[in-house]
């Protein structure tokens, strides 16, 4: 039961940063049309307007920040991996476990930070100090939203990362496959090759069953 539930959590949770993080990347195109249209208006009309720059930057931000889980859940992320690669599975999985924490701990108080940045411009009407001067109350409230994701999807891989650490089996299998593919592939990982088939002769026979 208990197991049902931890996936049922890990695959809502991967389907909001899933589809925010598909959402978000159509405003790539917007953001280029308007950075164009300025380039155009400037230059070529010699009208600049007042609201691309701002407009611009806006979409930039949201694009980053919302989909800043969707990339962690597509392991697009840079990872400094001299030591990870070099090191069989299960430790892999203790060193996710201290980076999540550590990364988990930094969102909740940058979300903390935000919010409290959001009630301060919904209350004090801060605007960019630019000539458009827009509200900025949105962008604090979108940073809250992002950090939000960002620890959901740090629970979930949390989450399966602890499980199997503690019954030797994927929770939801083919999420850290492509990860382990991944450092299989290093031409000077030898050692690990043998730790990781070392792992997997070692994994009962119950363990090859996902749900």
């Amino acid at each position: 039961m208990l197991e049902k539930l931890l996936v049922q959590y890990c695959k809502s949770v991967r389907f909001v940063v899933w589809a925010i993080g598909r959402s978000v990347s159509f405003l790539m195109p917007v953001m280029a049309f308007i950075v164009a249209y300025e380039v155009f208006a400037r230059y070529f009309l010699d009208a600049p307007t007042i609201w691309a720059y701002d407009t611009s930057l806006f979409l930039f931000g949201y694009i980053s920040a919302l989909g800043g889980a969707y990339a962690q859940q597509k392991k697009s992320h840079i990872n400094v991996d001299i030591l990870y690669l070099h090191v069989s599975i299960t430790v892999r999985r203790i060193f996710s476990i201290v980076t999540i924490l550590l990364a988990v701990a930094f969102l909740v108080v940058m979300t903390k930070v935000s919010f409290e940045k959001f009630l301060e411009t919904v209350e004090y009407g801060y605007k960019l100090q630019s000539e458009w001067a827009p509200n900025v109350h949105h962008f604090w409230f979108m940073i809250c939203v992002a950090g939000v994701l960002f620890i959901a999807e740090y629970t979930a891989q949390l989450i399966c990362h602890v499980f199997w650490l503690l019954t030797k089996r994927d929770l939801m299998p083919g999420i850290y496959e492509e990860q382990v593919h991944t450092a299989q592939q290093q031409p000077d990982n030898a050692e690990t090759k043998k730790a990781n088939q070392k792992e997997v002769i070692e994994v009962p026979v119950g363990g090859q069953h996902g749900n």
